[in-house]
Order: structure tokens, then sequence, then C-alpha cells
């Protein structure tokens, strides 16, 4: 029988606040008619990402006015012991007007929804690093530990960007972004590879953090680069009774994810 895993996370989040030990965060926070629209805090419409730079690739701005807007967990969260993944499709092509067929990965990001955060409580979310990924093989039923990793690191000092954009009430999203250190080359096609990146934070304290969807799918407001895959995106979260990767639509609206790929091209 389907989980029910879509839940009303404002309610949730009231309860987290007044007793953190009694509180399990839903593995799904979505807009819910109850919600109603929510603001940007006074900032201009988003335009092409500035935090994703140089980039190669970015699924496209998330809309928390959306009727569609979601965010899907994606946190190793020692405070709770809850670990959950998504894995974001992009492709390795050749980008027309662009010489050269070598992309150098320098960076592996996504837009997070989290709280606590700065517009709420007045102080930014607090990671302690970020395990990256780049990998093949991402398929119903697989594990981690069943995909080829492409390239992997660990960074203890992300680069943490406030967006601007207040989902639900209480969840400020930012872009956060694992810089891979050098050493991760890519060979792009006519055609086009794909690939999945991960770049779940890692956090000891309470901090919840879901992955932005790109809402107003089947447009991709302010992608970049190659159009990411729609309906290729995974989940893994043992804790939520996910054990093996799930196609990520079936936990909400997620045809496409807020993800970005920062690297240059050269021959």
């Amino acid at each position: 029988m389907k989980r029910l895993l879509c839940l009303v996370v404002v309610l949730l989040c009231v309860v987290g606040m007044a007793s953190a030990q009694k509180f399990s965060p839903a593995i799904v926070q979505h807009q819910n008619s109850a919600v109603g629209h929510i603001s940007m805090h006074g900032l201009a419409a988003p335009q092409q990402p500035s935090y994703c730079s140089p980039c190669f690739f970015y699924g496209g701005d998330g809309n928390p006015n959306s009727g569609n807007a979601n965010g899907l967990w994606d946190n190793y969260m020692d405070y709770f012991a809850l670990d959950g993944v998504d894995y974001t499709p992009f492709l390795v092509k050749k980008v027309k007007g662009v010489h050269g067929r070598h992309l150098s990965v320098s960076g592996v990001g996504g837009n997070l929804e989290m709280y606590p955060n700065n517009v709420i409580n007045g102080t930014d979310p607090v990671i302690a690093d970020v395990p990256w990924s780049i990998v093949t093989g991402v398929a119903t039923g697989g594990t981690p530990n069943t995909v080829t990793t492409v390239c992997s690191g660990d960074d203890a000092a992300p680069t943490v960007v406030d967006n601007g954009r207040l989902y639900f009430g209480f969840y400020e999203e930012y872009n956060v972004s694992a810089a891979t250190g050098g050493g991760c080359a890519l060979t792009l096609s006519h055609k086009g590879t794909m690939l999945w990146q991960a770049n779940p934070v890692h956090t000891t304290t309470f901090q919840l953090a879901y992955e932005s969807n790109v809402s107003d799918w089947p447009s991709f407001p302010n992608a970049f680069g190659p159009q990411e895959p729609s309906d290729q995106s995974y989940f893994w979260g043992p804790n939520f009774g996910i054990p093996t990767f799930t196609n990520a639509n079936t936990q909400g609206y997620f045809h496409a994810f807020s993800a970005d790929i920062e690297g240059t091209i050269s021959k």
C-alpha cells in the first residue's frame, strides 16, 4: 500500500519548535491550499543565478507561489538519524557555440529549502559538510552501493547563498554548492551522456533541508545549459522506508529539481 508521505509541513514545524525531541520531519514538504501564497520578501523575480558560476548546467528556479511547489528531503541528519538523498540527472553534452569537449567540474550544487534560517530565526543554516558525488547507474531498485562513482568528495566549507525565496512560511531557500577541489573531469559528447549529481547536506544539529523542485515544469525558468532530463530523478531514504532508489515522482511533484553543475569547458 502506497505510503502517505505528503504532509502539511508547516504544522509539523510548529510542533518541532515546541518540542524537538517529539518531532519527526516529513519526507516531503509541499504547497497546500491552507498555506496560501508565499512572498519573496521584497525581492524581484529571480534571474539566471549568479551562484552558478561558471555555470555548465542549472535545472531552473523553483516557485514558492506555485501550487506545485515541493521540496524533497536531502540531508544526512544526525539529530534525528534521518538519511535521505536526491539524485538529479544532467546531460554531459557538448554546448552549441562553445568549443571544447572536456568539462572540468568545479562545483556541485542545489537549491535547498531550509529551517532554521536567517529570515525566521536570524541565523544562517548550520551545515557540517556536503558529501557530494557524480555517478552513473542510478535506477529503480538500486542503492548508493550499486552505482558507479565518477567523482566524489566532501566539502566541509560549502558556499551557501540565500536565494530570497521563502517557502511555506518557514523555509528559506539557499543554494548550497560543494567545491570539488579539482580533478573531476567529464567528457562531453554530441548526443550527451546522462549522469546524476547528489549534494546532500550533512547536519549534526536540528536543521531541516529539502531540495526544491522546478515547480513550473514543463517550463524550466532561468534554466541554463543542457536541459535537465525530466522524470529521471531518484530518492534514497532508508530511514523513511525507502531503502532502494525510487523515482522521485512517487513522492510528489518532482519532474525536475533546482540543481546545478559548475565548471569550465576546454579542448
